[in-house]
């Protein structure tokens, strides 16, 4: 190395060691799932899964959450530890939703907003109703901080229906009868009950 290659390096380095030091940087990071008790516990408690079979080639696996007023408040909880202002299920508010992430190796059966593949439908009270939206959800990495099924290769949807008229709120809906969502395409068909 040259000499004057020497001083701008030594100058360089000098110049780093000036650099204001009374300012702080803070990072955090935040709980996994497994280790935020409560949001795992209601997880767990609104959450059921199904893998499908047919002749031992699997049909599809199929996560539901379903998005109840004691879930979405544990989930605006932890969505809040991350985004101060931020939302992401706003869509829920006066309807009953659901969380539904789902694979397929037969390409379409991935495709729960095709009315055409899928007939999605909710029971309460012995009354059907279909979704009001089957929503297709984007940023995958964003969702699985909230559901750690989610795959690289799942699909992941929002499904609402309307709040039957004089039931209040889905925490309601809940506490008085089962909620059944049902699933079904032309091979096969999915009953859940919360």
């Amino acid at each position: 190395m040259t000499h004057q290659l020497k001083l701008m390096f030594f100058a360089f380095l000098l110049g780093c060691n000036t650099l204001d030091s009374s300012s702080e940087v803070s990072n955090d990071i935040f709980d996994t799932i497994h280790q935020d008790d409560e949001y795992e516990s209601l997880l767990k408690t609104y959450s059921h899964s199904a893998s499908i079979f047919q002749d031992f080639d699997k049909l599809y696996d199929v996560h539901v959450t379903f998005l109840s007023s004691e879930f979405m408040r544990a989930f605006e909880k932890r969505l809040k530890e991350r985004f101060k202002y931020q939302t992401m299920i706003d869509d829920v508010n006066g309807n009953i939703g659901f969380f539904v992430s789902i694979f397929s190796p037969l390409g379409n059966l991935s495709e729960l907003n095709q009315e055409k593949i899928w007939e999605i439908l909710l029971s309460i009270n012995g009354v059907d109703s279909h979704p009001d939206l089957v929503k297709s959800l984007k940023a995958k990495e964003n969702w699985s901080t909230f559901f750690p099924y989610i795959t690289l290769w799942s699909n992941e949807y929002l499904v609402l229906f309307k709040m039957p008229s004089g039931e209040g709120s889905s925490e309601a809906v809940q506490s008085k009868e089962k909620v059944t969502l049902s699933l079904s395409n032309l091979q096969a068909k999915t009953v859940m009950t919360w």
